[in-house]
């Protein structure tokens, strides 16, 4: 029966031991984290994702280009090489 006992103590020990530390920890990060200092750190990820949107949006248009040229290119190649063949038959 004493064994169940110290049980049930440790374990309610070790929750209060937890719950004094997690309270000490988010209170001093209450302390460190400023409300100004976190919405201009977004602002400034914001900023950075539509940087990089922008980017990635000019690049698709680039590739989407040199595809339509490649296609094109291949297609006049093929035209080429039948003429080419052509004149040797």
């Amino acid at each position: 029966m004493e064994n169940w006992l110290y049980m049930l103590g440790g374990a309610v020990g070790s929750i209060g031991a937890f719950w004094i530390i997690i309270r000490y920890v988010l209170s001093r990060l209450d302390s460190k984290l400023d409300v100004a200092v976190f919405n201009e750190f977004g602002k400034r990820i914001e900023a950075s994702l539509l940087s990089g949107n922008k980017r990635f949006d000019r690049m698709e248009i680039a590739l989407k280009e040199n595809t339509a040229m490649l296609t094109t290119l291949c297609g006049e190649i093929g035209e080429l090489r039948g003429a080419i063949k052509q004149k040797v038959e």
